[in-house]
């Protein structure tokens, strides 16, 4: 198993006995991505030093693209670290100190619920019609 040297978006390592071929997110929540790894590492940097995290749409600009793109990573940079700690609670402790997970809070207009009427079908007046 050889591993090269430099981070790219191609093929870092094979297995001698079955070749397999594998990057470095393999069975990462960043498995299925189109960004480089470079990118990525980019794209994290900021989210990790982050007293209060990294905002979607600061981020969006800081990487020059749509917002559900950081906001897609940002959950999974979460997810990952959440599975971390499920794996810590079976097997015992990966990481060791404290460990924060910043909040969300989210926004928008609350939906109203939708209410059904039983309606009479358009074009009949009902029984009151016929007389």
């Amino acid at each position: 198993m050889e591993m090269q040297g430099t981070i790219t978006n191609e093929i870092v390592g094979e297995t001698s006995t079955c070749y397999l071929q594998y990057t470095v997110t393999i069975r990462t929540h960043l498995h299925s991505r189109k960004r480089s790894f470079r990118r990525i590492l980019a794209a994290t940097l900021p989210f990790a030093n982050g007293v209060m995290g990294f905002a979607a749409l600061h981020q969006r600009r800081h990487i020059k693209n749509s917002y559900s793109t950081p906001f897609v990573f940002q959950h999974r940079i979460r997810a990952a670290i959440q599975t971390i700690n499920d794996r810590e609670l079976e097997k015992g402790p990966i990481m060791e100190g404290e460990v924060e997970i910043d909040g969300m809070f989210v926004t928008g207009k609350k939906v109203k619920p939708r209410v059904e009427t039983q309606s009479q079908p358009k074009g009949h007046g009902g029984s009151e019609a016929y007389g």
